[in-house]
């Protein structure tokens, strides 16, 4: 009668392949999981930035969005105007919602874009600079106190140029937000 069973040889062999075949798919699930965190985290800086266009349609007022290493600032302008005037002074900003970004996330830098797409200037995350206006009608906003009046934002777009929010996920990958100037577009872009 022969013996019935696996020999060790054969157990050890198929315990080997098993592992083998388990690890390879541990690394590949780690690494989609990386991938779902960055793509949650940049959909939540795009989503902020929108949040503040929104925030402008719906109330007809400029939106400020103030850039902050962890997280974004949304202010709504105050706006006072006198019934003859068809110009709108932008008083001052209030903060009306402050977007905590996960701790995955570091916002860097601001930089604002040329008509050629060339980066013209840069203000990193935090400096009073790295903001953007938006604004949801043909109406004139400007500054108060502004001895050459120049306008807060133009129709229905950023205050001036095209932009872009710069950032960084926690496996270090640089990552982009664009905002296109004609009607406030937002686009999400990966890499430098």
């Amino acid at each position: 009668m022969k013996a019935r069973g696996f020999s060790l040889a054969e157990i050890l062999t198929v315990t080997a392949i098993a592992g083998i075949v388990m690890s390879l798919g541990v690394s590949t699930m780690q690494e989609l999981r990386r991938h779902a965190q960055a793509r949650g985290d940049k959909a939540e800086v795009l989503a902020a930035v929108g949040r503040a266009r929104t925030i402008a349609q719906r109330t007809n007022a400029p939106v400020q969005v103030i850039l902050q290493p962890h997280s974004i600032q949304l202010a709504r302008a105050v706006v006072s105007s006198t019934p003859e005037s068809v110009r709108r002074i932008v008083d001052s900003y209030v903060i009306d919602q402050t977007v905590q970004l996960p701790h995955t996330v570091t916002v860097t830098a601001l930089e604002t874009l040329g008509p050629s797409g060339a980066v013209v200037g840069t203000a990193p995350a935090g400096d009073p600079a790295a903001t953007i206006r938006f604004c949801a009608s043909s109406d004139n906003y400007f500054r108060n106190n502004d001895p050459t009046q120049s306008p807060v934002c133009g129709v229905g777009n950023l205050a001036s140029a095209n932009a872009k929010i710069i950032f960084t996920t926690e496996q270090g990958a640089l990552h982009h937000v664009f905002l296109r100037a004609p009607l406030g577009a937002l686009a999400l872009k990966d890499g430098p």
